[in-house]
């Protein structure tokens, strides 16, 4: 009983780290598509299970609009894919019998997911910034 507590805990405090890398992403994109903040929407269960297909999707659009404004070179909706992969296989995790299946594909795909983004927002962060958008 204590191990899955600990296990719990651990697996929390992994996710809240990967949400802070998520909301810094988008923070970094002077052309984005969502607020930061709405990425602690995740932290809802329910909501999470959809929010989820939302977040990837503008993540995607932000990094490519900022990518662009930079004049740096990225492939099209960069993490969409693993990132879509990802939301899939979580939300297979909750059904009966294939769940089982889905657990450890969901985990690698979660981490590439998350390399990914930390990897473009690095990105951001090291390429010179033109000039700031206008308002």
């Amino acid at each position: 009983m204590i191990f899955f507590i600990w296990l719990g805990l651990i697996f929390l405090f992994a996710y809240i780290v990967f949400l802070l890398t998520l909301h810094g992403a988008l923070a970094r994109c002077e052309s984005r598509t969502m607020a930061p903040g709405q990425v602690w929407l995740l932290l809802v269960p329910v909501l999470q299970m959809g929010w989820i297909f939302v977040v990837v999707s503008a993540l995607a659009d932000s990094l490519q609009l900022e990518y662009s404004r930079r004049g740096i070179p990225v492939a099209a909706k960069p993490g969409k894919r693993n990132g879509y992969t990802y939301a899939i296989l979580s939300l297979l995790n909750i059904v009966p019998f294939v769940g089982i299946l889905t657990i450890l594909p969901s985990l690698v795909y979660w981490i590439r997911y998350w390399a990914e983004i930390a990897k473009l927002s690095r990105g951001i962060a090291l390429a010179p910034d033109p000039l700031p958008l206008a308002t």
